[in-house]
C-alpha cells in the first residue's frame, strides 16, 4: 500500500527551482521514471529500485507535476516508514 501511495503519474508542467514547491516531480534516469514527492521539504523517490527517503541533490533536471496526492499526514506516515537512499 506504501508503494502505491507513492506511485501515481501524470504529465510534466513546471520547471524546478531551487527552493522546493510542495507536490509530485517526475525525473529520468536513463530510461528510468523517477518520481519524488515533496513535502515541507522531505523527499521521497519512488522508482523500479524502491522507494526511499532522499535529498534535493538528487533530483536532477525534474519538473514539478502537480500537488501531492495525499494528506500531510499520509506523506509523513510513509516518509517514516521507507529507508534513506
Amino acid at each position: 500500500m506504501l508503494h502505491h501511495v507513492f506511485h501515481s503519474s501524470s504529465n510534466f508542467s513546471k520547471s524546478m527551482k531551487k527552493e522546493l514547491k510542495d507536490g509530485v516531480y517526475k525525473g529520468w534516469n536513463g530510461k528510468d521514471r523517477i518520481t519524488y514527492f515533496v513535502h515541507n521539504e522531505l523527499i521521497v523517490m519512488a522508482w523500479k529500485y524502491g522507494t526511499f527517503k532522499t535529498t534535493n541533490n538528487f533530483m536532477f533536471g525534474v519538473k514539478w507535476e502537480e500537488p501531492l496526492p495525499m494528506t500531510s499526514e499520509e506523506f509523513m506516515k510513509g516518509y517514516n516508514q521507507v529507508e534513506s537512499w
